[in-house]
C-alpha cells in the first residue's frame, strides 16, 4: 500500500475511533490498521474507506466497526451492483428482443402475402416459436383502422 494512503487510513482509524470514546481503541489500533490495510488490499483502499466512512454513522453503530463488518458490507454493495447490473443486462437484451421482434413483424408486414392484413392479424397467423400469441401495437390497430375505413 503506498505511503500516502497508509497515513489516510492510520488518520481515518484514529478519526473513527474518536466517535467511540467509551471504547479504549490503544492497544489494538495497530491490529486494526493491519486489518483494514489487508482489506483495502483486497477490495480497493476507496471501498474500504467509503464502507468505514458509511458504517462509523450508520443507525445502531454502537461499537467500532470490526475488519469482519467492513469486509461484510463491501462484499454487500458489491453484491447489489452485481445483480442491477445484471438486470439492467437482462432488461437491454430483453429490450434488444423487442426491437427486433417488431422489426421483423415490420419486415413480414411488407411482404405483398399480407397486403391488406392488420398488424394483429398478421400476428395471430405466426406460428414461430416465441413469436406467438403476441397483441398488435396500439399505433398499429390506430394507424390500420384509419387505412381501412
Amino acid at each position: 500500500m503506498p505511503a500516502s494512503e497508509l497515513r489516510e487510513l492510520k488518520r481515518l482509524i484514529k478519526q473513527t475511533a474518536q466517535r467511540y470514546a467509551t471504547q479504549d481503541l490503544s492497544d489494538s489500533i495497530e491490529g486494526l490498521i493491519y486489518d483494514f490495510e489487508q482489506i483495502a488490499v483486497r477490495y480497493s483502499f476507496k471501498e474500504m474507506c467509503d464502507t468505514l466512512r458509511a458504517l462509523r454513522i450508520a443507525p445502531g453503530q454502537k461499537f467500532f466497526p470490526r475488519p469482519d463488518e467492513v469486509t461484510e458490507a463491501i462484499e454487500r454493495a458489491r453484491e447489489r451492483a452485481a445483480t442491477i447490473a445484471a438486470e439492467k443486462r437482462a432488461k437491454s437484451q430483453i429490450d434488444e428482443w423487442e426491437q427486433s421482434f417488431w422489426q421483423w413483424v415490420d419486415d413480414r408486414m411488407s411482404e405483398p402475402a399480407n397486403a391488406g392484413k392488420s398488424e394483429q392479424e398478421f400476428l395471430d397467423s405466426v406460428k414461430t416459436p416465441g413469436y406467438t400469441g403476441r397483441k398488435a401495437r396500439p399505433e398499429a390497430l390506430q394507424a390500420w383502422r384509419k387505412c381501412s375505413t
